[in-house]
């Protein structure tokens, strides 16, 4: 005889109704833990086509011009670790074609896991009581300053062209006449000429050609500053060029030692290491900001 005692027991009897003892209801049942499968990221689709190929980092680096820490970095997700959003959006898509993946796919689901990183509600950011200026604030402020300076600069190149104009015959490569004792000649005194413009540009603007004989290398050009227009955003292989023209040119370089910079038809060597470099543009400068 066998009835339920509880929840999970039942108690046996015998046929003169003594009890014989109790078992459990479920024998030998485990309760199935539900498996955790993790979502499918950039990072893991990568890093998943990479070994099933078999190919080790040092492979691709060899093969991309990449370099391993950032290969890796790109695999654990962590892009913060990139220079820039636009300079891992190009590294993603170029890993992922090599790989014989869909690389407009990849750069979908990286903008989603950058736009979720970077665009979190309020609550999970922790409060900051000093106000801290971030790199757009930053940007915006070296801006000004420029803008500023190239305002005063202006300003006494004009004061200087009107003093020439006022002192001479303001006739740019016209002689200037002295008078003179009669039957004695003249002295002559000429006047500089303008310094001659490359075909094409104007005296207020300069010509940039950005080649990368020396490797791939991201870049990124704004017109007038850090948060200008952009002019232009890509990464260049050996045999592409990239052509800009302006007055002020913002260009920031992912491996300038990949690069060849000729400005107004003149090479400027540039004297820096693998890191990512910021240039201020202007005719007749080149300056590192």
């Amino acid at each position: 005889m066998v009835w339920q005692d509880g929840v999970g027991d039942e108690l046996v009897r015998g046929s003169d109704g003594s009890s014989k003892g109790s078992r459990s209801l479920i024998h030998d049942a485990q309760a199935a833990a539900p498996k955790v499968v993790p979502a499918a990221t950039v990072g893991r689709l990568l890093r998943s086509a990479r070994e099933r190929q078999g190919l080790g980092l040092d492979e691709v680096e060899a093969t991309l011009l990449i370099r391993t820490a950032q290969l890796r970095a790109i695999e654990d997700d962590r892009f913060d670790a990139l220079p820039a959003e636009a300079y891992a959006r190009g590294f993603v898509r170029t890993y992922a074609e090599y790989l014989g993946l869909d690389g407009d796919q990849m750069v979908q689901l990286f903008n989603e896991q950058w736009s979720a990183t970077r665009f979190r509600p309020a609550e999970e950011h922790p409060h900051v009581s000093t106000p801290i200026a971030t790199a757009d604030e930053s940007a915006r402020r070296h801006g000004r300053r420029l803008m500023v300076f190239a305002a005063c600069a202006l300003a006494a190149s004009l004061s200087i062209f009107v003093f020439a104009r006022l002192a001479g015959s303001g006739q740019p490569g016209h002689e200037l006449r002295l008078a003179s004792p009669p039957g004695s000649a003249p002295p002559r005194i000429a006047t500089p000429r303008p310094a001659t413009q490359p075909p094409g540009a104007t005296p207020s603007e300069v010509r940039v050609v950005i080649t990368a004989p020396g490797g791939p290398c991201w870049l990124q050009a704004r017109a007038g500053s850090a948060t200008g227009r952009v002019m232009s955003e890509r990464t260049l292989y050996p045999g592409q060029a990239d052509h800009l023209r302006g007055s002020r040119i913002w260009v920031r370089l992912g491996d300038p030692t990949n690069i060849r910079l000729r400005v107004d038809q003149h090479d400027r060597p540039l004297e820096a290491g693998a890191e990512p470099i910021n240039l201020m543009i202007t005719p007749g400068a080149v300056k590192r900001v």
